[in-house]
């Protein structure tokens, strides 16, 4: 796909493939250290010896926010929102004073820079990815460090271990900003017994977008009344019954698909009619 103008802009400002020390905040790291050396001396105090200010420190604030939006990509974006702020002091201001540059948080980060994004994005909703066989840190330590900020979790998209689960502060506290929720094993396990989430009380009702895959999440205590997409792939424990008083219960649906499941036996509408009158996709 073709680059657009603002793309192309942005890389002739940044390199990517940094080592860890360049991207820990060196400052001889090759993005900032040109610019820094042409950067104007404060302590000289005749403006005509000054040299220009480089074109870098001229972009417009709208400019300069598309491009930190671009240059921060989904794989690292707080190693990357790092290095743009040793470009200039004006760059820092802006990238460190916006928080809402800093809501995405991943697990292909180190635990430093992972502490810095929730540190850095203050109160904001977070959007969190984690993949275990794509990720820098294990599992237990990015929950770790995440799990305490729960109340701000506004997507959680997890490609889990097949060990213990271990989402601890998922199985005991509310979240009550979650708008999505993907939590996936691509491995089937054998689990001890069902999972349940959130204490065991309904989940929020901003809860829109639910995934589970090869995990025994307990279905029912999860409402899921205001829920628009649900997909259950190979769930270890759930029952056709538990399936059909869920979709009782969740007239909102547009989308729901349903693959893999055991007990299918009695997966039937004879008890009572079920009504999804907004159902637009049925997999």
């Amino acid at each position: 796909m073709e680059l657009t103008w603002i793309q192309k802009l942005a890389r002739t400002f940044f390199t990517t493939g940094q080592s860890s020390h360049e991207a820990d905040g060196d400052p001889d790291h090759s993005i900032s250290k040109g610019y820094l050396e042409g950067m104007t001396d404060p302590g000289n105090p005749d403006p005509g010896s000054r040299p220009p200010a480089p074109a870098v420190q001229c972009l417009p604030n709208e400019l300069l926010i598309d491009i930190v939006q671009l240059y921060a990509g989904p794989v690292s974006p707080i190693r990357d929102l790092i290095n743009l702020i040793l470009v200039c002091q004006r760059w820092r201001v802006i990238v460190e004073g916006t928080p809402s540059f800093w809501c995405l948080i991943t697990g292909n980060e180190t635990r430093t820079h992972l502490r810095r994004g929730l540190q850095m994005s203050k109160q904001l909703p977070l959007n969190i990815k984690y993949d275990t066989e794509a990720s820098l840190i294990g599992a237990e330590t990015f929950f770790e460090e995440i799990g305490p900020h729960i109340g701000r979790w506004k997507s959680l998209v997890a490609v889990l271990p097949i060990l213990d689960f271990p989402l601890a502060e998922l199985e005991t506290k509310p979240a009550p900003v979650l708008e999505k929720l993907h939590i996936v094993s691509n491995y089937k396990h054998t689990w001890r017994a069902p999972v349940t989430l959130f204490g065991g009380a309904p989940a929020a009702p901003t809860l829109k977008d639910v995934r589970i895959k090869n995990l025994p999440i307990a279905l029912q205590p999860l409402g899921l009344v205001e829920t628009r997409r649900l997909w259950l792939e190979a769930h270890p424990s759930a029952k056709s019954t538990e399936i059909m008083r869920v979709l009782r219960a969740s007239s909102n649906l547009d989308g729901f698909a349903l693959s893999d499941i055991q007990d299918q036996n009695d997966l039937t509408l004879v008890e009572d009619m079920i009504r999804l009158p907004v159902l637009k996709y049925l997999g």
